[in-house]
């Protein structure tokens, strides 16, 4: 039976992530184990080479599912030549995507990061570094829907007349941490985006009534969470 290991908000944190996953008994070799990312893969920490080395391991396996985060949109916003420079300038000042530029490029450059010519190699080097990553990056939805539960970055738009039509920026944005799911959502609703520490003064994983809220402040250095349904559970 299929056992899901469910993590968010990793922010290029691998020892944190392997510790996390060893103390759950998350086996690489077991063809039953998949792990689950809920968004923000890199940015903010420096272990981002080692973490998508593990993480390609998985996708060839094809044990490795996963939702957009607003991290991992800054990234994608690299892959396909949609980035400019101002939220480049404001993810480095303020989101650590320092860390991510780092992998495709040169240190010495990244004082041009102006220069067109600059972004174009740090996407070249990062396809040609990471080119399993870079497609499967490239791939992820916006949110995966099980039978029992929902897993998203952000939150849900409950608003809209049917929560499947939540836009990209609500779904890896939105922080839903004091927002009231309707009795019409049927499922649990798995999300991670704003640490637990914020609002509920514990790393732990939280649950509250349709939410279980997972972010355990990786990208602070606290801890990776794991939260664990098998097969016939999710």
């Amino acid at each position: 039976m299929k056992r899901y290991f469910i993590v968010s908000d990793i922010h290029s944190q691998f020892d944190l992530l392997l510790v996390a996953l060893v103390n759950a008994d998350f086996d690489v070799e077991n063809p039953d184990h998949v792990l689950v990312i809920a968004g923000d893969i890199l940015d903010r920490g420096t272990q981002g080479d080692s973490v998508i080395r593990f993480l390609e391991l998985l996708i060839k396996k094809e044990r490795l599912l996963g939702v957009l985060g607003n991290h991992d949109k800054f990234i994608q916003d690299i892959l396909t030549q949609k980035s400019n420079y101002r939220d480049i300038s404001w993810n480095i000042e303020h989101n650590g995507f320092l860390q991510t530029l780092l992998l495709g490029l040169d240190p010495q450059k990244i004082t041009n990061i102006d220069q067109l010519i600059v972004l174009e190699e740090m996407r070249k080097n990062f396809e040609s570094k990471y080119p399993i990553f870079s497609k499967w990056i490239l791939s992820l939805p916006l949110f995966l829907e099980f039978d029992r539960y929902v897993i998203v970055h952000g939150f849900l738009d409950f608003t809209l007349s049917d929560w499947h039509d939540t836009c990209e920026r609500y779904a890896i944005w939105e922080r839903g941490f004091k927002t009231k799911i309707p009795n019409s959502f049927k499922k649990t609703l798995i999300f991670g985006h704003t640490p637990n520490r914020h609002f509920g003064e514990t790393d732990d994983i939280i649950y509250e009534s349709k939410k279980i809220m997972i972010d355990g402040g990786a990208a602070m250095g606290h801890q990776i969470n794991v939260l664990q349904l098998t097969e016939e559970q999710i």
